[in-house]
């Protein structure tokens, strides 16, 4: 049985294979960023005004695929749930922890904003 498998190793010799094959994945699964209505932009204002530090909030937001730039912009939309560190009014941007990793959300890319 031993000799046989190692029949089939040079195909693990692909190396790079796999992610190829994701990156391909991820190419299929970009999307435009949408443009917000103005009532949304509006309830989006509202809702960051309520913020405060410390307050744990769960936001969608546009990520752009920055490795396969294209016109207009292509990526996804992700979730993330965490606290609230700071929100940067000068540079628009909100500050969020899950714990462990600080993620720099700009105002422009928010979709939605849930305060838990």
């Amino acid at each position: 049985v031993e000799n046989r498998a190692k029949i089939f190793s040079p195909f693990a010799a692909l190396r790079g294979y796999e992610e190829e094959i994701s990156e391909e994945g991820w190419k299929k699964t970009r999307v435009s960023k949408k443009e917000l209505s103005e009532e949304d932009i509006d309830r989006l204002s509202g809702l960051l005004r309520r913020i405060r530090s410390g307050m744990t909030v769960t936001v969608r937001y546009f990520q752009e695929d920055t490795v396969h730039p294209a016109s207009p912009p292509l990526g996804i939309f992700c979730e993330l749930t965490g606290r609230v560190e700071r929100i940067d009014p000068v540079f628009q941007t909100l500050h969020l922890s899950d714990g462990t990793v600080r993620t720099d959300i700009r105002f422009e890319d928010l979709d939605d904003i849930d305060i838990l």
